[in-house]
C-alpha cells in the first residue's frame, strides 16, 4: 500500500488522478495520447502563473512517488495537466468538468 504525501493546495487528488490517466494512455492508448496532444495547453502562459507551477510540481510528485512511474517526462506531465486545465469547464454549482473524467 503506498501512502499519498499529503498537499496544501487546491490540487486535488481528482485532478492528479486525472492527469495520470492522460499520462498512461501514452503508453496504453496512443490513439487517445495523440487526441491529448492536440488539445490547446497554453502552457506558456501557465509557467508563469505561481498557483500553475505548484499544480505541475504536485501532480509530478504524486505519479512518481505515490504511484511508482518514475520514467515520465515532465513535458507529458505539462501537457496533460494544461490540457486539463485549460479544455475543462466549470458549471453555475462550481463543479469542473475536470473532476467528472
Amino acid at each position: 500500500r503506498k501512502r499519498i504525501p499529503s498537499v496544501q493546495s487546491d490540487t486535488t487528488l481528482y485532478e492528479k488522478i486525472i492527469v495520470l490517466r492522460g499520462i498512461l494512455q501514452k503508453s496504453r492508448n496512443p490513439s487517445d495520447w495523440n487526441k491529448i496532444q492536440q488539445l490547446q495547453t497554453h502552457s506558456d502562459a501557465r509557467q508563469e502563473n505561481p498557483v500553475s507551477s505548484l499544480m505541475l510540481e504536485q501532480c509530478i510528485t504524486f505519479i512518481r512517488v505515490a504511484c511508482g512511474l518514475t520514467d515520465l517526462v515532465d513535458k507529458d506531465v505539462d501537457q496533460v495537466l494544461g490540457a486539463v486545465v485549460v479544455n475543462a469547464f466549470v458549471s453555475d454549482d462550481s463543479v469542473s468538468s475536470a473532476d467528472l473524467f
